[in-house]
């Protein structure tokens, strides 16, 4: 229907004549309606407006339903959605960065190959981090750069507002928003969730002159990577921890400095500690992130940011709150238990000049004293009503 004086061959779509309608389907005949109503309507349009009526089916319209001639095509449509038939908002970002707001036709598939091969099975030696991870590493970048939640239905709007906000900013195009972004964006986060430390640029240039620094820094990765990965209530510092990798991979003056960086994960694991610990709504739990990052922004770092991440009341409700976990309540609360001692550990360890394993996914926390018991086992344990006081 949007075909003529769009394209240089007129298109000749054959229509059954109105003497042959009665011989057509409910379903057909309906189809047949809505079509000769659309093409009497667009008939009056002028190839602009017909231009622009393209352009919104092409953002807005996900889906053309149709009144199906069988049951048996009615249920594949509808067993099609969300089984992988169906494109997700990720990629719909891909064919915005690499074709839309790419003008070249050659940039436009190097992009698209530079993005497939990013996005493929992961390859450390390839430079493959996976699409999972280009997804998850675009979501969080958006957030930051956006400063709002991204919901799961607005995730293809969101990202599209992230991409338009930067290329109106910088003044280019998809291909250098992809080499500034979604490439190093991705690769960190995938350094990051992997614990692979040593990959990162400002590790690999470091001289033995900051080999203190680079230790404490990888502890505090380390500790955070361990908080994010396992518990749903410290997701939202991965936003603040991800754009200060970023900030330290930078070249020249626009690197963050190690000293830097090493003070403000120092917040940020405060941070993700009391999310975990207090269970703040998700609401002041992004608000506080989107606060940080503001800081962060700034250029203004401060000698001590702990009083910008948590209150002095909020740090005195946290070790009333620490005092009283149920750390063994459920498996999200061992594995906080965990990654709390493992990081006590690389403290003291490295407190005394030792090397301090990386936080290790096979250890196991249980309780010292059993959970389930009767009162005639505490009194044959404990006898004595003030050694039973103490221990238990």
């Amino acid at each position: 229907i949007l075909a003529p004086d769009l394209v240089d061959n007129e298109l000749n779509i054959p229509t059954p004549e109105s003497e042959e309608w009665n011989e057509l389907s409910p379903t057909n005949l309906r189809i047949l309606s809505n079509y000769n109503t659309l093409a009497e309507r667009v008939s009056e349009l002028s190839v602009k407006d017909r231009l622009e009526f393209l352009d919104y089916v092409i953002e807005h319209v996900y889906l053309l339903c149709c009144v199906p001639e069988t049951a048996t095509i009615a249920r594949n449509i509808v067993m099609g959605q969300g089984k992988g038939m169906n494109t997700e908002a990720i990629d719909d970002f891909k064919g915005l960065v690499c074709f839309r707001y790419t003008s070249d036709e050659k940039d436009m598939y190097e992009t698209f190959d530079q993005w497939d091969k990013l996005a493929s099975t992961p390859d450390a030696e390839l430079g493959s981090v996976g699409r999972n991870t280009v997804a998850a590493a675009c979501v969080l970048r958006a957030t930051a750069a956006l400063q709002t939640k991204i919901r799961k239905n607005d995730e293809a709007l969101s990202l599209e507002n992230w991409l338009r906000k930067d290329l109106i900013e910088n003044g280019y195009e998809g291909k250098e928003f992809y080499k500034n972004n979604v490439q190093p964006a991705s690769r960190a986060l995938d350094i990051y969730r992997d614990g692979s430390f040593d990959s990162f640029q400002f590790v690999v240039n470091s001289g033995k002159e900051h080999a203190e620094l680079i230790k404490t820094i990888k502890m505090r990765l380390s500790f955070l990577r361990g908080l994010t990965s396992g518990i749903a209530a410290t997701k939202e510092s991965e936003i603040i921890t991800l754009d200060l990798l970023l900030r330290a991979e930078g070249d020249g003056t626009k690197a963050l400095a190690l000293d830097e960086l090493d003070m403000c994960l120092n917040s940020i694991e405060a941070l993700a500690i009391w999310m975990a610990i207090s269970r703040p709504s998700p609401m002041i739990r992004n608000k506080r992130v989107f606060d940080i990052l503001e800081i962060i922004d700034s250029g203004v770092l401060l000698d001590d940011m702990s009083a910008h991440v948590i209150s002095d009341t909020e740090k005195a409700q946290l070790k009333e709150d620490l005092s009283h976990f149920a750390f063994g309540a459920s498996p999200a609360g061992k594995k906080l238990a965990i990654t709390l001692l493992q990081r006590l550990n690389m403290h003291l360890l490295a407190g005394d000049g030792k090397q301090a394993d990386e936080m290790l996914s096979h250890n196991h926390v249980e309780h010292v004293l059993p959970t389930n018991t009767y009162r005639k086992y505490w009194m044959e344990q404990w006898p004595d009503e003030e050694m039973k006081t103490m221990w238990t």
